[in-house]
């Protein structure tokens, strides 16, 4: 009896070990509202800032007939075992509209916070594109993230992706996933 309790737990701690090596990411798991955030900048139609960045909502409404507006979503991926952040990929989008149209769009992304066992491989997929009549924005990024072990490899990837829409009002919606 003691033989078989000394295996199961050598066999726990070895799970433990190799969760802890490999930093295994709960980024596909529903979970916290800490592990989404967001963050939007009202600028005026001169591009400067109205005040500090805030909070984003998933849906948005703006009241002004013109203006530009930057948006930052990003996706956090966090460890299963301590809860630390292993990465988080970004997708920005500043827009400006007048009159009901959107007229300038720009988008980025990228990663940060990337720990030292996550590598960023690049982007998976991407689409961008304006429609009913130039009165709203869609814009897709996706990107690799590999989990790479010394002595193990790359034991894992992940595709974290961010979807952002905007519209000619001003107003913006956003959906993230892996």
């Amino acid at each position: 009896m003691r033989t078989r309790t000394r295996m199961l737990v050598a066999l726990a701690g070895a799970t433990l070990a190799a969760a802890l090596l490999t930093g295994t990411s709960m980024a596909g798991t529903s979970g916290s509202a800490s592990s989404y955030r967001a963050t939007v900048t009202d600028l005026d139609a001169s591009g400067v800032p109205l005040g500090p960045p805030r909070p984003a909502r998933s849906f948005e409404r703006s009241l002004q007939a013109s203006g530009c507006r930057d948006v930052d979503i990003y996706k956090e991926a966090k460890s299963f075992l301590f809860r630390v952040t292993v990465y988080r990929w970004h997708h920005t989008k500043r827009w400006c509209w007048s009159n009901g149209k959107i007229t300038t769009v720009v988008t980025s992304a990228y990663a940060t916070n990337v720990d030292p066992n996550w590598y960023y491989r690049g982007i998976a997929a991407s689409a961008s594109y304006f429609y009913n009549s130039n009165t709203a924005h869609y814009s897709f990024r996706q990107a690799r993230m590999e989990n790479c072990v010394l002595k193990f490899g790359c034991v894992g990837s992940e595709y974290p992706w961010v979807k952002i829409w905007a519209f000619g009002d001003g107003s913006y919606r956003w959906e993230r996933g892996t």
